[in-house]
């Protein structure tokens, strides 16, 4: 059966600008949203896969997450990784724009390569990623071959399989 993302999104004060671009590999669905929050906007995200969301366009120092009963709100946030039934939150405090990645995961592939790391215990842990530039250049890789494929899928899975945390 292939593998199809099932999340559920209320989001509020925010516009799409751009058509969402999309691409399978095996085992993850990779998309490309281009969007505009107001001030006030945000939204709450949840779904049974596991998900990364990689922010390609800079950090917006207005942009700020609370993953699941998390009382404390986190901002300066480049990636996420976000374990599947866990609960995510945005709030934007100034409006701006966002360009993000998301890679939405098929849980059993995931663990399987998560063991041959040495680490399937980050399946059910998020992961919160401070600014970094290697995760910013692999992201904005991976987010071109969403959006304008030039690589074969094994190419482009190797990338995707680069990306996925560590312990």
């Amino acid at each position: 059966m292939t593998f199809m993302p099932n999340m559920t999104a209320s989001t509020r004060m925010m516009r799409v600008l751009e058509p969402l671009s999309w691409r399978r590999l095996p085992g993850v669905i990779g998309d490309v949203w281009n969007v505009r929050f107001q001030s006030g906007g945000g939204g709450h995200y949840i779904g049974p896969n596991p998900r990364l969301v990689v922010f390609l366009n800079g950090l917006a120092d207005a942009l700020h997450f609370r993953i699941a009963d998390s009382k404390t709100w986190q901002n300066n946030v480049q990636a996420l990784y976000i374990p599947g039934g866990v609960p995510l939150r945005s709030a934007i405090s100034d409006a701006c724009e966002l360009r993000h990645l998301d890679l939405h995961l098929d849980a059993g592939p995931l663990l399987q390569r998560m063991r041959a790391m040495g680490a399937p215990h980050l399946v059910h842990k998020p992961v919160v990623c401070a600014p970094s530039q290697a995760v910013y250049h692999l992201a904005h890789v991976i987010a071109e071959e969403v959006c304008t494929p030039r690589r074969p899928n094994m190419v482009a899975d190797g990338l995707v399989s680069h990306s996925w945390p560590r312990s």
